[in-house]
């Protein structure tokens, strides 16, 4: 949902900051498995799946909500 739209619109149509954002999730799930796995490597520690998809959709989640934030929308709770 827009923020303030009488004032401020938002910067692109929502399809658009949809698919700008959903990139960016995207790229940040990748991101995420890989540098879990890096840290786990240097621990020496056995790679966990569940942890590493965990952490991976967090940080999607975070950066999908972030980037919908910075395109002036706000995710709606349902």
């Amino acid at each position: 949902m827009p923020v303030a739209t009488p004032f401020d619109p938002p910067l692109n149509p929502p399809g658009i900051a949809h698919h700008i954002c959903a990139a960016d999730g995207n790229f940040m799930y990748r991101e995420a498995k890989k540098q879990y796995e890096l840290r786990v490597g240097m621990a020496g520690a056995p790679i966990d799946p569940a942890q590493a998809e965990a952490n991976a959709t967090a940080a999607a989640h975070r950066q999908y909500v972030a980037c919908l934030s910075s395109q002036g929308y706000r995710i709606a709770n349902r």
